[in-house]
């Protein structure tokens, strides 16, 4: 019965052992599964916020009394120390310190009561709270948090004084911190319980090293302030005994290693040297002397620097250059080339810039060309022109000086010179003058020039008042000659291209107003600053920026837009009593024209005419090198310009006009000459009534 059974049974089971089924895990998966026991675990990295075996593990870490517990964090930060895993034995002590300073944990009501000696309890916690901090400062110093580290030693120091260990590390903080005097401290506040600690000893005497390096630097700093002192008062005195003034501005240039100083710098007998600028304001370049002994001359360095490499046309040179110097009340002094400097110095007029500072002291000295080198450059300009315009040829030319006349002629191939006007226009073989002459001779000689029947070219401004040209003008038809004012820049090509596009519906549409600008510093103006009456600023000579370069936008306003219907002027007045410069509206039926000029100071704002469709901006009044067009609506600009005419500087272009001249005269052109004529009646009309508004009166407004 009983093996029947037995062989029912294996019927139904198999004869083999079977595992039961798995689920297939790859390596990388087993390994990840591992991690999460923590035997296993290689970086807290790897905790799972699940894992039960975790929780309970740490849970043990804080079972036990504050002490079992902080000895328990202490333990951990120490090996972590001896793996030197800084940060996490500092989070350990941490963990220590914060164990030590919370609430007794209560016991589970089932645990065995145990009795604790709480004397002894409290002694082994506060050995254990210095420990930590001790072992703490040693992470933080490690780990270069150096206010870490000291806060943490004076937590173990107010505990036992006699801790060593916080001392040392105290002082390596200090030290690390460059507190030298702290560090020093620490070392003998552990020196004093343990004198024979050879780290404490060593770090003494690194401490002693350096406390003696900061000494000897400061002692080395303290006898240069004394000797920079010495050497200022020196300084100071020799310039009181030279009767010099220094001043400083309040941006003083950056020199590098120029000074004024003293050869001996102290002995204030010694020679003593100046840095020294050299300005040239007509071309705004300058020349740096670094050093230039007292009794030198601004000759003997000018010999060196003279022509300098930007002057192409060697105009600056030691005869051709005149000099000035500063004043203490803000103008300039002639300077003799061939007198100390010394000399110059010690007057008391000039000083000495800038600063309070020796290294910042500096003389200016400004070169300006003299007035023979100076003259004749319009009247160059135009001989040039005329001669490349292929339509004029230099005959014969007039000065009051002989040999000047001469040699100009000649430098142009022309052999006829005169010092007599009356002979000068008697000469058959002229058909036309030139005159470029001071403003206030120009009626005189072109009326003289008319009656000889010559055509005249009289370079603006025509004549000092509205009736001298009345009556040139009425002299010039009487005797069936032409009278053209000079305005180059109205005669350029781009300057009559900006006249169609002013009047072009579709570009610019209304007028409503313009803004013109031409201010270029003078050299001659280096001349009123010294006391001095050039020709150019002078009254008598019908001077002044107006009718010098401010007709140029005058002009440039009125060919554009015809006659204003009335006009102001806001100018500066000069010493010599004309106008440096100023502002000036011309005001039209729905608009007005903004006009800045001056000769005292430089501007390099563009001309603008603004309409309701565009804006037109144009480089300047003369000269007219770009012509671009604003479209409000496309957001755009394009540059309409031509072909511009050039010239070598210090030459001006004036080949248009001499072109529209010569036609003028050779087709008996009325109608153009009409024109121009127009616009000269207009502009003389408006420059003498700003002139009037202001007082700036010449003698010919008195006759």
């Amino acid at each position: 019965m009983a093996t029947g059974n037995i062989t029912g049974l294996e019927g139904k089971m198999s004869m083999t052992a079977e595992l039961p089924p798995v689920q297939q895990k790859t390596a990388d998966e087993l390994v990840a599964e591992m991690k999460k026991m923590p035997l296993f675990m290689t970086s807290m990295d790897d905790m799972d916020e699940d894992n039960d075996m975790l929780e309970a593990i740490k849970a043990l870490v804080y079972e036990g009394t504050r002490a079992e517990v902080a000895d328990n964090f202490r333990v951990q930060g120490n090996d972590c120390v001896k793996t030197r895993q800084w940060r996490e034995a500092r989070d350990s002590y941490t963990k220590a310190l914060a164990a030590l300073k919370g609430p007794q944990q209560a016991p589970p009501a089932d645990a065995e009561i145990v009795e604790i000696d709480e004397e002894a309890e409290e002694k082994q916690e506060r050995t254990l709270e210095e420990a930590c901090y001790a072992n703490r400062a040693l992470c933080n110093l490690e780990m270069k948090n150096y206010g870490s580290c000291n806060r943490d030693c004076a937590a173990a120091l107010r505990m036992n004084p006699r801790n060593v260990k916080a001392w040392f590390r105290a002082a390596s903080a200090c030290l690390a911190l460059d507190k030298v005097p702290e560090a020093l401290d620490a070392c003998q506040g552990g020196l004093k319980f343990d004198s024979a600690n050879s780290a404490m000893q060593s770090l003494l005497a690194r401490v002693e090293k350096r406390q003696a390096h900061i000494a000897g630097l400061e002692k080395t700093r303290r006898d240069r302030e004394q000797r920079a002192a010495k050497e200022e008062a020196t300084l100071r005195l020799a310039l009181r005994q030279r009767n010099i003034i220094a001043r400083r501005t309040a941006n003083p240039p950056d020199m590098e290693d120029a000074a004024m100083k003293l050869t001996d710098p102290l002995d204030a007998n010694s020679t003593l040297s100046f840095p020294m600028i050299l300005l040239y304001p007509l071309h705004a370049q300058s020349d740096f002397v670094k050093a230039c002994g007292e009794e030198e001359t601004i000759a003997q360095h000018l010999e060196y620097i003279l022509p300098t490499p930007w002057d192409e046309s060697r105009e600056y040179s030691l005869h051709s250059v005149e000099c000035y110097m500063e004043t203490i009340h803000g103008g300039l002094i002639k300077a003799g080339k061939k007198v100390s400097i010394l000399k110059l110095l010690e007057s008391g007029k000039v000083e000495v810039v800038d600063g309070l500072r020796a290294e910042e002291r500096t003389l200016r000295c400004i070169l300006s060309l003299t007035r023979n080198a100076c003259t004749n450059w319009i009247t160059e300009s135009w001989i040039l022109a005329a001669h490349k315009s292929g339509q004029w040829k230099l005959h014969t030319v007039y000065s009051r000086s002989e040999e000047q006349a001469k040699t100009f002629g000649s430098k142009h191939d022309c052999h006829n010179a005169y010092t007599s006007l009356d002979s000068f226009f008697a000469d058959g073989g002229m058909h036309a003058v030139y005159i470029a002459s001071p403003n206030s001779l120009h009626y005189e000689q072109a009326k003289q020039a008319l009656k000889a029947k010559k055509h005249v070219i009289l370079e603006k401004p025509a004549t000092s008042t509205p009736e001298e040209l009345d009556d040139l003008f009425r002299i010039a038809k009487q005797e069936g000659v032409f009278l053209i004012e000079a305005f180059r820049h109205i005669q350029e090509a781009n300057y009559k291209l900006l006249h169609k596009l002013v009047n072009d519906e579709k570009r610019l549409g209304p007028i409503y107003g313009a803004s013109l600008t031409y201010a270029s510093y003078s050299s001659r103006y280096n001349n009123v600053l010294a006391g001095e009456v050039p020709n150019i600023f002078n009254l008598d000579f019908s001077g002044g920026s107006l009718v010098d370069i401010g007709v140029y936008p005058v002009t440039f306003a009125i060919a554009l837009f015809g006659k204003p219907k009335s006009q102001t002027y806001v100018p500066f007045i000069c010493r010599t009593g004309v106008d440096g410069g100023g502002v000036i509206v011309l005001r039209y039926e729905n608009f007005g024209v903004q006009i800045n000029h001056s000769k005292s100071y430089t501007s390099a704002a563009v001309c603008e005419v603004y309409g309701e469709k565009g804006t037109i901006m144009v480089n300047g009044t003369t000269d007219i090198r770009s012509v671009t067009h604003w479209d409000p609506v496309g957001k755009k600009t394009e540059e309409l310009a031509g072909r511009c005419e050039t010239v070598e500087k210090p030459n001006v272009n004036m080949v248009e006009e001499a072109v529209e001249f010569a036609r003028i005269v050779s087709e008996g052109d009325r109608e153009a000459a009409g024109k121009l004529e127009g616009i000269s009646r207009v502009v003389i009309k408006v420059t003498s009534d700003l002139r009037r508004q202001n007082g700036i009166l010449y003698p010919a407004d008195k006759r």
